[in-house]
């Protein structure tokens, strides 16, 4: 007898008590249950469908929505831009970009509503005059980029837009947010106004200054007058000891300092006014010193610094124009994807067929723009002449312009990416000082510019901390929560059912008698080859045959070969040897 039997026949015996059960206590934990799941799967259902049904809302400011579909507008020419420079867009290397690129669009339109709103609330509106008059001077600089106004019109036709009146719709959904703007701040911008002995201060004032830094960290906020006055003693101590050069400012950089940021260049940073680590009294300190200087104590928000000077770069010296040179420029095209029966030993490199296009032009044979229009990446950029400054490009192809070419050669390739980069020097500019009075009108609008970019910030940043900004996609966190943790489970599983369901394609050489095949242009057989039976080549009208081997028949679309009398090849059937054509 089993131990339950013997439970079961004690109870009815009465040696045991039998077990008694609770069965209002059990049908409340019953209910509690039941109505824990319900809630739970309701809760579920209801933020799932309110997370699908703002799915198309990026942000929301004071309960105005900035929408996917006005993102996705904004975000279209980013990747066409991108397309068109042979990145693609949708592959997983450039996610972080595009999704950085987002970002920054919905802060853009964050900021556009926030103007929008305050002009609503204060009655401030774009008279339709100043509207139709920017949209013309916008129409005008588009015709001016073309050479003829017919041309500007047969483009616009062949475009998206199709006509002028889609045209200056476009222009004028982009103008509005800005004129708008510029109507909000208009009243703060008439109050800049910068002179000319304004802008001599700032032509021979420091504008970037290299320094070094030690930096003992103070939480003034929470630490004590006796830790305070402890940490300057310290930093008072180090900067005796670098004044009495028993401590090099490295040395005291790697054992002192506590800023981790420049710590690991050796304390290195450069200070700008305005600009990071947004601490001005270092600037300000810097400004009065010299080259080689070590500063007294210095405090900040951040604590006590000691600075040296390493270098001072005027604000003028940024007007100075280098060692110049007006080129051209040309990248070429990536090479196209050979076909499979193509054999790779036989066909040019990219290189090869690169220094073929400089060589044909250095002969003559084809000028420059040419080969541009032909074989360039962009060929309207590569044939206009641009300016390019020594120090401000790349090591290589900087020595390559101006200390190997002289006016008027060709540079040998040079590696761009996956391509390369072909060079005409027109002529070398020599360097130039800057002089005060020719550039003082620019210095001005330079300020006035930079003077109105800091009020836009301070009234976005006020705007901003006075509204109701939320930024979120519930239906995109959710979708990426699922993907990331079931995604691979899910694909593991497709790719298992189709490696047992899914017939892999073969092709046997040799199963047609006859092969179409479109001959490529520019494209020519080498002789002692064979075809497996009859082969028809369409030439179409893309070239000359360059050669014409016996019995050949000929109709006016089509050449039928019939190789079937000639020598056997040295090579499997299959593979059908092409070479390129040298340029």
């Amino acid at each position: 007898m089993g131990r339950e039997s013997k439970i079961k026949k004690l109870r009815k015996e009465g040696i045991l008590e039998p077990v008694k059960i609770d069965k209002k206590r059990a049908s409340a934990l019953k209910k509690i249950f039941i109505w824990t799941a319900s809630l739970l799967l309701s809760f579920i259902f209801i933020f799932g469908s309110w997370a699908y049904f703002v799915k198309d809302i990026e942000a929301t400011v004071n309960g105005q929505r900035v929408t996917t579909l006005q993102v996705e507008e904004m975000l279209e020419p980013i990747l066409r831009s991108m397309e068109q420079q042979g990145i693609d867009p949708y592959s997983p290397d450039q996610a972080v970009s595009i999704r950085q690129y987002r970002q920054e669009i919905i802060e853009m339109l964050i900021d556009a509503t926030l103007f929008e709103q305050y002009a609503k609330r204060h009655n401030i509106t774009v008279s339709d005059e100043l509207m139709e008059q920017k949209i013309n001077e916008e129409i005008e600089e588009i015709k001016n980029t073309y050479e003829a106004e017919e041309e500007f019109y047969n483009t616009l036709a062949r475009s998206e837009l199709r006509t002028e009146e889609r045209l200056r719709d476009e222009i004028r959904k982009a103008l509005k947010p800005q004129l708008l703007e510029e109507a909000v701040l208009e009243p703060k911008f008439n109050e800049v106004s910068f002179t000319e002995e304004d802008a001599l201060a700032y032509f021979e004032a420091p504008g970037t200054i290299e320094v070094q830094r030690i930096l003992l960290e103070v939480p003034f906020e929470t630490a004590s007058e006796e830790e305070i006055d402890m940490i300057e003693a310290e930093i008072m101590g180090i900067r005796e000891q670098l004044m009495n050069e028993e401590i090099s400012f490295e040395r005291a950089v790697e054992r002192f300092s506590q800023d981790d940021v420049s710590k690991a260049n050796q304390g290195q940073m450069t200070l700008q006014e305005g600009s990071p680590p947004n601490e001005p009294e270092l600037f300000e300190t810097a400004k009065q010193m010299n080259i080689g200087e070590t500063s007294s104590i210095i405090s900040t928000f951040a604590g006590f610094s000691i600075i040296r000077v390493n270098n001072i770069i005027y604000n003028k010296e940024r007007y100075d124009e280098p060692e110049g040179a007006v080129i051209k420029s040309m990248t070429l095209q990536p090479e196209e994807e050979v076909p499979e029966f193509v054999v790779d030993e036989e066909r040019p490199t990219g290189e090869e067929r690169a220094r073929g296009l400089a060589n044909t032009i250095r002969t003559g044979r084809e000028n420059f723009d040419t080969i541009a229009e032909l074989y360039a990446i962009s060929p309207e950029m590569s044939k206009e002449p641009q300016t390019v400054y020594r120090g401000q490009m790349e090591p290589e192809k900087e020595t390559v312009i101006f200390d190997q070419l002289n006016p008027g050669e060709i540079s040998d390739p040079i590696p761009s990416a996956n391509t390369f980069e072909i060079i005409k020097l027109i002529e070398i500019t020599p360097p130039r000082k800057a002089d005060f009075h020719e550039i003082k009108d620019n210095l001005i609008e330079e300020m006035t510019m930079r003077k109105k970019g800091e009020i836009r910030h301070q009234w976005i940043t006020e705007q901003r901390n006075n509204a109701r900004i939320t930024r979120s996609n519930a239906w995109a966190r959710i979708s990426d929560f699922f993907y990331l943790t079931f995604g691979g489970f899910f694909e593991d599983v497709g790719n298992f059912i189709r490696h047992f369901t899914v017939e892999p394609k073969t092709v046997t050489p040799g199963e047609a008698d006859e092969m179409p095949f479109e001959f490529p242009e520019g494209m020519e057989l080498p002789e002692g080859m064979e075809f497996p039976g009859d082969m028809d080549l369409d030439f179409g009208d893309q070239m000359d045959l360059p050669f014409v081997p016996e019995g050949t028949e000929m109709d006016p679309d089509q050449f039928q070969f019939d190789f079937e009398d000639m020598e056997e090849l040295p090579f499997d059937a299959d593979q059908i040897p092409v070479v390129p054509v040298e340029p």
